[in-house]
């Protein structure tokens, strides 16, 4: 047999009223502190070198970096390494993966990814040349821009240099056609 509904909501006041009591004792000041402490006081209480600074003692006797500079060498390896990218990138007709995998070497890891989804049939450049003028500020050893003739003008190409030495390719502008 079922309760009768004023049995039923007795029951449930009942209960709600056990759950009100015990959440009253809890937060009563006779009750046990939290485990977790609070912070009451400024965040400017922390010690002033808070986050600032080498968090262990450096070594007096590793290595410095060495400086980086623009020299005929690093001039040379930056045009080369985007005249070998051009030799790769404008081979029309060639299917991919293997497109892409002949630019690996030369392209940045962001360029590449971009380079390893590109539907190769819409590819026309051809004919790059076999070299490439350089365009770097020397205040910026890092970053140049080398200009690579092919059959439908010059590209540019951005190369950046690798905490390595060696230079990829991290951009590339078509040359701008008329009409587009």
């Amino acid at each position: 047999m079922l309760p009768s509904p004023a049995k039923a909501a007795a029951a449930i006041s009942a209960a709600v009223l056990v759950v009100v009591l015990a959440a009253g004792c809890a937060g009563s000041p006779t009750s046990q502190t939290s485990p977790v402490p609070t912070i009451t006081g400024p965040s400017d209480s922390l010690p002033p070198t808070w986050g600032s600074g080498p968090q262990a003692p450096e070594d007096p006797n590793a290595p410095k970096p060495a400086a980086v500079a623009w020299s005929p060498d690093s001039r040379a390896a930056a045009a080369g390494v985007a005249v070998k990218f051009m030799a790769a990138y404008a081979r029309p007709g060639t299917a991919q993966p293997g497109w892409a995998e002949a630019l690996a070497p030369f392209a940045s890891l962001d360029l590449l990814a971009k380079f390893r989804q590109v539907d190769t049939k819409y590819l026309a450049t051809a004919q790059p040349a076999a070299t490439g003028t350089l365009q770097a500020d020397d205040s910026d050893p890092y970053n140049a821009t080398v200009t690579v003739g092919t059959s439908e003008g010059a590209w540019q190409l951005g190369v950046h240099r690798q905490p390595d030495g060696s230079w990829r390719v991290a951009s590339i502008q078509p040359p701008v056609r008329q009409g587009h």
